[in-house]
């Protein structure tokens, strides 16, 4: 689907430009993105908030409005709470601190020498 084919905001689906990713800011003539794929191809920058602001709202605009996009905008968010919450290492019962303590150990051997 092309940003172009689009005529409005998809209905029951609030806009990505609210909630935790920030206000948007209008320009007055913002770049288009070409394509669904140049779109989705950003994604990952625009997740990552190394976007421009111009490049961002270009990007929220089309999410905005295109539904597959967005879509695919909301998989790699599930996608990246997924392997946020799975990726968490658990340390063995007392390992932290049997770590400060060996670490305060040479530093005191290491002040008397």
């Amino acid at each position: 689907m092309n940003s172009n084919d689009s005529k409005g905001s998809v209905p029951g689906r609030p806009t990505v430009g609210s909630g935790s990713l920030g206000p948007t800011r209008a320009t007055s003539s913002p770049p288009s993105v070409g394509d669904c794929a140049e779109a989705v191809a950003a994604l990952f920058t625009f997740l990552d908030g190394a976007l421009t602001d111009e490049l961002r709202l270009v990007i929220q605009m089309h999410l905005d409005r295109c539904a597959p996009c967005f879509s695919a905008y909301e998989f790699h968010i599930e996608l990246r709470t997924v392997v946020q919450q799975r990726c968490q290492t658990v340390l063995p019962a007392g390992l932290k601190e049997r770590i400060f303590l060996e670490v305060a150990r040479q530093q005191v051997r290491a002040d008397s020498d």
